[in-house]
């Protein structure tokens, strides 16, 4: 339900009211991004204690819960007002309603007013990610040709894969299969399609629903980063063992779903790839994966702006100024904090660039690519209403490749910076038969005129 554009009328009331005394009649529009909109109404004229409470609109955030007509339960937190009024029935009556927004969203138990929302147990799915550990379950189909074409699937389950990331961060990665019944008793397709979930427990500090997306964003991320294409978070499942006592059955223990503030990652069949496409394999990494990925999610951790920005330049349908600007500005967090503080930008793309020369001397200038980088970075930037300066000459084209190569550099600097031995990019680069030979791309700027000053930050 929360992963597509849908709308379902329920009953909703304030999570304070643990009676739920005060409900009101109301629809929750899910937007398929991890956002949600409750909209309540009520003819009534008393409505003390309830979602209309002349005082609601007062408050800077609250909390909401509510079921629907189909038995789904749903807590709505830090939500905010963003509507309301009163809907005319007549010249003298009518019905009041009040609308409230939120991306704080859990499906599946009421939180009252006073309880905490974390977890210490997380479960994300991510598409693609079967595809990248090898770990296909599907055995070669077994074909009746005596009478009607008969088929025969098997599928075996893959055991998981154990993670101890840190002494009080443990997970594993578990295998499974969906299927997908007919829609109509005629017909024949049946679609099957593997899934792969990461798993996480904490025995330390507890996750809050923004740690929750922060921690989906980064393993997001490393998988994007890993197939080389897009990647959607499918579901993302929580627990919470403050009250129940852990079940040896993870099925039957409580759990929550949090809907993901989801990028656009488009059509599934826009960005497929098998893993002789991708940069990297899990079986290229097996012996240190734990370590790579501990030190990838410490990496987002300490560079949370960097990665959402990267994400949303691979992701978001942005223009071509707009996606420069957020690699742009991603460099800029990530290479800035290793640096003194107040680092020009044009020094951090020199310190990007250089590494990387030696190895594509035939295909990048470097002092050329930096001096565009910087000179559209500063015009955007600083300069973009000050008519006193004169806009560089933008080809579009140019800079979508400029693009192309920022997102390529970024990539294996943040891979350089988590695997299990420090090492450089040129290290990086010039090794043969691992881990990644082939993140290197095909860097393809070559100027094509020359450019003002760009002495710029």
């Amino acid at each position: 339900m929360p992963h597509s554009e849908t709308e379902s009328v329920g009953q909703f009331w304030l999570a304070s009211d643990h009676e739920a005394e005060n409900w009101l009649p109301g629809k929750i529009s899910f937007d398929g991004r991890g956002s949600a909109t409750v909209e309540v109404f009520s003819a009534f004229a008393d409505r003390s204690g309830s979602l209309l409470d002349p005082q609601v609109p007062q408050l800077p955030t609250l909390r909401l819960t509510g079921i629907t007509n189909d038995n789904k339960i749903v807590t709505v937190d830090r939500a905010r007002v963003v509507a309301g009024g009163r809907i005319l029935r007549g010249r003298r009556s009518g019905v009041d309603s009040r609308r409230f927004w939120s991306d704080q969203v859990v499906l599946g138990r009421f939180y009252r007013g006073d309880d905490p929302i974390d977890f210490d147990r997380v479960a994300i799915d991510i598409e693609m990610a079967h595809e990248w550990f090898g770990k296909s379950g599907i055995v070669s189909p077994d074909y009746s040709y005596d009478g009607p074409l008969k088929m025969t699937i098997e599928y075996q389950q893959r055991p998981p894969i154990p993670l101890q990331l840190t002494p009080t961060l443990s997970g594993q990665v578990w295998f499974g299969v969906k299927g997908f019944a007919p829609p109509a008793p005629w017909e024949t397709k049946l679609n099957l399609e593997q899934t792969c979930s990461v798993s996480f427990h904490t025995t330390n500090e507890r996750w809050d629903l923004e740690a929750v997306h922060d921690l989906a964003v980064a393993l997001q991320a490393f998988f994007a980063v890993a197939t080389g294409v897009p990647v959607a978070v499918r579901e993302i499942v929580a627990w919470s063992h403050d009250e129940e006592q852990i079940s040896d059955d993870a099925e039957r223990e409580p759990r929550v779903r949090v809907p993901f503030r989801q990028y656009d990652v488009g059509q599934p069949v826009d960005h497929l790839a098998i893993p002789p496409q991708m940069p990297f394999v899990y079986e290229d990494i097996a012996e240190v994966f734990d370590q790579i990925l501990a030190n990838w999610l410490a990496f987002c951790e300490r560079n949370r702006h960097a990665v959402h920005n990267a994400m949303r330049s691979r992701y978001s349908e942005l223009t071509v100024i707009d996606h420069f600007l957020a690699l742009a500005r991603s460099v800029e967090v990530a290479l800035g904090k290793a640096q003194a503080p107040g680092t020009p930008f044009r020094e951090l793309i020199q310190q990007l660039i250089q590494s990387f020369s030696a190895d594509c001397a035939e295909n990048v200038d470097a002092a050329e690519f930096c001096k565009a980088v910087t000179t559209y970075r500063n015009w955007y930037v600083h300069y973009d209403r000050d008519r006193n300066k004169a806009q560089p000459d933008v080809d579009y084209q140019e800079l979508a490749t400029i693009c192309d190569n920022l997102r390529a550099m970024l990539d294996i600097y943040m891979i350089a910076q988590c695997l299990p031995t420090p090492m450089n990019y040129r290290e990086l680069l010039s090794r043969d038969g691992e881990l990644v030979w082939a993140l290197r791309r095909q860097l393809q700027f070559q100027p094509k005129h020359q450019r003002g000053d760009s002495s710029s930050c």
